[in-house]
């Protein structure tokens, strides 16, 4: 199946790019997808599955923490950091 991921600020610095095609096996998790791209990417992806990093994670526009929650084929996951200030 294929997952569309999109990212922003350091996510998006990190990567180079701000959409990401992921082709996984069909009965992958949000997971399993964050451990891939944490190998690929490194430190800046090491802090997703750290409730308390701030990262905003939404699953097709409804925000998750779920990780062991299984995508679908045409899912879009997008990645927002934490941003300082207010």
């Amino acid at each position: 199946m294929k997952v569309e991921v999109r990212l922003f600020g350091t996510y998006k610095e990190a990567a180079r790019t701000n959409v990401i095609q992921e082709e996984l096996n069909g009965s992958a998790t949000l997971g399993e997808l964050l451990n891939r791209l944490a190998k690929r990417y490194g430190a800046a992806f090491e802090n997703l599955h750290d409730a308390n990093s701030g990262v905003l994670i939404l699953r097709n526009a409804d925000i998750t923490r779920e990780l062991d929650i299984k995508l679908a084929d045409g899912d879009v996951v997008k990645l927002v950091p934490a941003v300082p200030g207010g």
